[in-house]
């Protein structure tokens, strides 16, 4: 894993961002990003308010969002 730089170096100022339909979904995402070489930037854990999310860098270093919120209804 490594972290976000605090100063912000090297983050393009974009996070883009996958909105899962089950935190199994969000696993199998970031599982899926490292199998194809993606950097893990921070493990899926829980956050605020029963959220779930995790990050990853792919192979051009834009940083990506993978996030389940059971009070979004996502289609």
């Amino acid at each position: 894993m490594q972290p976000v730089d605090a100063q912000g170096s090297g983050f393009s100022g974009i996070t883009l961002s996958y909105n899962a339909k089950f935190e199994e979904e969000a696993d199998e995402i970031i599982k899926k990003a490292k199998t194809l070489s993606a950097t893990i930037i921070k493990l899926r854990k829980k956050v605020y308010r029963k959220n779930y999310s995790g990050y990853f860098n792919d192979l051009n270093r834009h940083l990506f969002e993978v996030a389940y919120n059971p009070f979004l209804a996502v289609r």
